[in-house]
Parts: structure tokens; sequence; C-alpha cells
């Protein structure tokens, strides 16, 4: 869950005075757009259209935007290893020690994912954002996380011998 949120591009929708809205009278118009943390809505295309942020729009952005970012790829890597290990337990005799560190990784992707809602100190959400999709499936998937390191921990010891004698 923790690659879909930071994937997609609709992690906060921001409208206001990001995307100006257009008065005249008797008729508003008002513009928002999805953004993620690394693409964005293209609101001009029909459709749901994630647009992947240029060198030059990332540079424009600040540092509580480029830390969530970060924060992002953090917790992709540690909850993304630990499922593949987990994947691996089943054919695999894992020390209780690398149990433990599944857990712990499992965990700190958990945190991690947590830390990508510094998206809403930045500058962007000073106007306007709201909490979308992509925010709700961040904290699925640090609780997700959590609970599953929980249940890392809970796995008995592997016995010393295979033996069924």
């Amino acid at each position: 869950m923790t690659g879909i949120s930071s994937i997609g591009c609709l992690y906060v929708k921001v409208g206001g005075a990001v995307d100006a809205s257009i008065r005249f009278p008797n008729i508003s118009f008002s513009f928002s757009r999805g953004l993620g943390l690394f693409s964005y809505q293209e609101p001009l295309r029909k459709g749901l259209s994630c647009v992947y942020y240029s060198p030059d729009q990332i540079a424009f952005l600040d540092g509580a935007f480029r830390a969530a970012r970060v924060f992002g790829h953090i917790a992709n890597f540690f909850t993304g290893s630990a499922a593949l290990m987990l994947l691996a337990i089943g054919c695999i005799d894992f020390s209780d020690v690398a149990v433990n560190a599944i857990g712990l990784m499992l965990l700190v992707g958990a945190l991690f994912s947590l830390l990508t809602f510094t998206l809403f100190a930045s500058k962007i959400c000073d106007f306007d954002c709201d909490f979308s999709s992509g925010a709700g499936l961040a904290l699925a998937a640090a609780l997700s996380g959590s609970a599953t390191a929980f249940l890392v921990f809970k796995i008995p010891p592997v016995p010393s011998t295979n033996s069924l004698a």
C-alpha cells in the first residue's frame, strides 16, 4: 500500500489559491488538482491523468515536500524488502534474529509512511489542501505494516533440528 499511496497523484487535493478560481457574476469556477509525492494531476486532460514532476518543478519544491518524497522512497524500500522476505520465509529457514529484523523493517517502513505527511507542512498546502485517497492509503499502509510487524514478532522460533523422529 505504501507504494500505491506514494506513486499516485491523489495524495492531497489542492485547490483555491494554487489554481486560481475564476469568478463571473452568478458563475464561479473552482479548479483543484490532485498532487502526489512524485506526480500531479493534469487538470487540462480528460479523466485522471498523472504527470511526473519535471526536474524544474522538483527544484521549485520546498524542503517539506522534498522530505516527504524521500520518506516515501525509504518507506517503499523497507516495506518492500520486508514483504519479499516474508514471501521467502515459507521456503527458507530464517534465524530468530532475521525474523525480528523483518519485523523491525516493517515498523521502520510504517514510520516513514507516516512521515510522508510532512507534505501537509509544505508551502503548497498553505492555501487549501485536502486529505485525499493517497494519504488515506499511506495511513492504511502504516497501520497494516505495524500490525504485520507485531505478528512477525510473534512467529515462534525455529526448532534447532528438522527431524520428524
